[in-house]
């Protein structure tokens, strides 16, 4: 739903900026009514089914920015959600409405932004100030790739983690 206000505001700053949720978590009925609500669903806000990482792929590839949100708990700063990798693995600056460990990662690689949990004019007035400085959207986009490649990278994380098997073995 935070993505529903956003949109709602947006719409009011910059009317060219669309969102779109992918996916069919529990939430989605309640989301989808709130979004005919104000007024956004199929106006600068969309709501696309669960679809396969090819087509994600291809979806991430033309967005701007990818996001990660949760619902206002501290408990949830340390989940691991896949869309916060699939946004870096795209090369895509990643938005996330909370603090942990990944705001920490973003700030450090400059890699995306961390937009308050309860305020979507802020956050919204955050992401268009990013889209329209293109200077700062590109680079952002290739730190993110770079963490993606360096940081989070599989077969990287498997040679430490195999380095790690063989001293603790020996």
């Amino acid at each position: 739903s935070y993505m529903a206000f956003m949109a709602a505001e947006m719409i009011k700053l910059n009317p060219n900026v669309l969102f779109c949720i992918i996916g069919d978590g529990i939430e989605k009925n309640k989301i989808n009514l709130l979004a005919k609500k104000l007024g956004i669903i199929n106006n600068n806000f969309y709501m696309i089914p669960q679809m396969s990482k090819t087509k994600l792929s291809q979806i991430l590839s033309i967005s701007s920015v990818s996001t990660s949100f949760v619902i206002n708990k501290e408990i949830l700063w340390n989940n691991s959600a896949n869309k916060f990798f699939d946004g870096l693995a795209a090369g895509k600056p990643i938005m996330i409405n909370y603090n942990g460990w990944q705001a920490d990662i973003l700030y450090q690689y400059s890699a995306g932004i961390v937009v308050p949990p309860d305020d979507p004019i802020v956050a919204v007035k955050k992401l268009n100030n990013l889209l329209e400085d293109r200077k700062r959207l590109q680079s952002m986009s290739q730190a993110s790739l770079e963490l993606a490649k360096k940081v989070f990278n599989r077969n990287e994380l498997y040679k430490t983690f195999e380095n790690l098997l063989l001293e603790v073995s020996n």
